[in-house]
Formats: C-alpha cells, structure tokens, sequence
C-alpha cells in the first residue's frame, strides 16, 4: 500500500530488541572457559566518544576472538542502535562489562594475571616489539587526548604504531584493529 489521503498504513509487524546485559568485572576476569587461543585478550576503552568507533572495535574484536571489552560507565559512548549497526554483531558476539573506575579495574586485571598494553602515540616503543606471550588487556584512550595520565601510569607497557608515511596519526578503531590483529595473527 501506499499512503492514501494522507492515512499511513503499518504492517503490524514490530520488532523490540533487549539491550545485552554487561558482565561483572570478576565474571569479565575469570579464567577462560574454552582454549580457542592459547593466552586470553581483553580491550579497555578510556572514554571513547564516537559511537562509530565504539561499534567498530567491537566489530573488530568479534573478528580477532577477544574474551571482551571494558567500557566506562560516564564518559563514553553509550552502547546505542549506531554502536550495534556499525559492531555488525560484534556487540552480541563479545561480552562487555562497564565501571566507574578504569584504574581499579585494570589493577583487579593485574591480579587476574593480565598485562596491560596502553596505546599512546606519544610512546617510545613500537606495536612491532608486543608478543602474544601472555594474557594481554588493551587500553584504548579517546579520540583526541587519548589514554589519560593515571590510565598510562597504571599500564604494564605504552607502545605506539609509528607511521611510515605523511599521515601521523590512525582513527582509534583503525589502531585497535591493528593491536588486535598483532596479538592474534
């Protein structure tokens, strides 16, 4: 049909969708459960505003098989319909879990036996000196000032992707696919 005489006309077909629920930071932290690959993986994202680029990190971690992601509670991106449509299902697929402290989670990630990999471009040391020897947990910063003081100070290692070319700098979810695949490939 079409709309006649300005009357809409609706299918009676309706779809309403149940936001996941996050997991408690012990349940994100606990042992694995399978051995899909032999160390576990886990992103940290420190206030990271595009949605966009929220739904793309999951999307790539759905891709690399990480064990889930942290999210902040304030001052982030909420998990919206835009995170859910660019994730491509990598929502559904990765567990998440959200805090209102960053830094006492990733100490709690450090008793848990997890390492934490802070991405900075301001770092001395390149992505390419990172191995896939050990239980890492990725901290991600925000788009413009990237991973604060504290958060770098809490990490076990700052690296960066050093450019090669006239472009200094990656989109957030670009580099996190990058760090993703370096420690899966």
């Amino acid at each position: 049909g079409g709309n006649r005489g300005g009357a809409h006309r609706h299918s009676g077909w309706g779809c309403w969708v149940r936001p996941r629920m996050p997991a408690s930071l012990a349940e994100f932290l606990s042992p694995r459960k399978t051995d899909h690959t032999p160390y576990r993986l886990l992103v940290a994202l420190d206030q990271v505003q595009d949605p966009q680029n929220v739904g793309a990190i999951f999307r790539s971690a759905a891709f690399f098989g990480v064990e889930g992601v942290l999210l902040l509670e304030d001052r982030q991106a909420p998990l919206t319909a835009t995170v859910y449509d660019v994730a491509a299902g990598g929502v559904d697929a990765v567990p998440f879990c959200l805090e209102t402290n960053l830094t006492r989670a990733l100490e709690q990630a450090k008793k848990a036996d997890f390492w934490i990999l802070g991405a900075s471009e301001h770092a001395r040391d390149s992505l390419a000196t990172i191995k896939a020897d050990r239980d890492w947990l990725l901290v991600f910063g925000n788009e413009e000032k990237g991973i604060r003081r504290l958060i770098q100070e809490t990490s076990d290692v700052l690296v960066k992707i050093p450019s090669r070319g006239k472009v200094t700098s990656l989109n957030i979810s670009a580099a996190a696919t990058c760090f993703l695949s370096r420690l899966r490939i």
